[in-house]
């Protein structure tokens, strides 16, 4: 732990104590670890070695014109990431969820009719791209942004993958009275975190002249397990 996020990654893969870096000393104790704690690329820091600039506290008090000459602008950004002169951001890796809709009311939603409304509209564009992507929702997640800040959120799961929008909704309406809406609801989002291949084609297979059907069996399953 420490003020900047460079020292905190040299610390971490290449010093041996201190894991809690007092206020300020960032820079102090990075001065006795090799070059390549900076984040720079191999082809630099092998530079700085063959010079015998073997830790960053034989560099660091050169002039700044004559590292730049010798070794480009990047020692300089990773050398001010690290002491704090320079601000660096975490930029976290968030997996992006391939299909979803989101939907914003002019006005603020209050009732249960009102986010009815809402998920139906959103499940009909959403189960079109699954459609035509050949894919089927086994894991959808419904969420309600508050004009409070808040978000109220519900989610469904499949026993098969499903791009049908009626029995969806039959299940999001199971809980769909646990959202409480309070001053109203101003955005509508609504995702598939988790598909499977739907080849809506071999629904005909499971038809016989006997009126049984496994879809409507497996649609069945759904709706008492999310019950």
């Amino acid at each position: 732990m420490s003020d900047t996020i460079g020292s905190a990654w040299a610390i971490a893969h290449f010093g041996k104590t201190n894991l809690i870096i007092k206020e300020g000393s960032q820079l102090s104790e990075i001065l006795s670890l090799p070059p390549e704690a900076l984040r720079i690329g191999i082809e630099i820091s092998e530079r700085l070695h063959k010079l015998g600039l073997k830790t960053i506290r034989s560099f660091v008090n050169f002039p700044r014109s004559a590292l730049k000459r010798r070794f480009g602008n990047d020692l300089l950004i990773r050398m001010d990431q690290a002491s704090g002169m320079e601000n660096e951001s975490i930029v976290p890796v968030i997996p992006l969820v391939p299909f979803s809709e989101r939907l914003t009311s002019l006005e603020p939603i209050v009732t249960l009719t009102g986010i009815e409304i809402a998920l139906k509209k959103l499940l009909e564009l959403l189960c079109k791209r699954l459609t035509d992507e050949q894919k089927g929702i086994r894991l959808a997640r419904f969420s309600c942004y508050r004009i409070d800040g808040k978000i109220e959120q519900v989610e469904i799961g499949t026993n098969t993958g499903s791009a049908n929008p009626i029995h969806l909704f039959r299940l999001f309406e199971i809980k769909l009275s646990s959202i409480e809406p309070s001053f109203g609801i101003e955005v509508f989002v609504l995702e598939a975190l988790k598909t499977d291949d739907l080849f809506t084609h071999q629904e005909k297979i499971w038809e016989d002249a006997s009126g049984s059907n496994q879809l409507l069996i497996s649609e069945l399953i759904d709706r008492l397990l999310n019950k």
